[in-house]
């Protein structure tokens, strides 16, 4: 059995901080992310910060961050 180090998270939540300059694309990827309709991303878009993945791995949250912050997006992920 591996161990984990102990300063190693078992899971990560990516949040929108904010949306940039081009709104637009970053409704359609969390759309693309989250599986929310177009009036609930863009109210989650437009009322940042928002978690939009939790508990999800290292490697998911990553490439969810590449996405949105690709688009414009500022994301951290903790």
């Amino acid at each position: 059995m591996i161990e984990k180090a102990p300063d190693e998270q078992d899971g990560f939540t990516v949040i929108l901080e904010a949306a940039g300059s081009n709104e637009t694309a970053v409704v359609k990827v969390v759309r693309e992310l989250t599986g929310l309709g177009s009036k609930e991303a863009r109210e989650l878009v437009e009322n940042v910060p928002k978690t939009i993945k939790e508990g999800v791995p290292r490697s998911a949250a990553e490439e969810c961050k590449k996405r949105l912050v690709d688009v414009g997006a500022t994301v951290s992920v903790e």
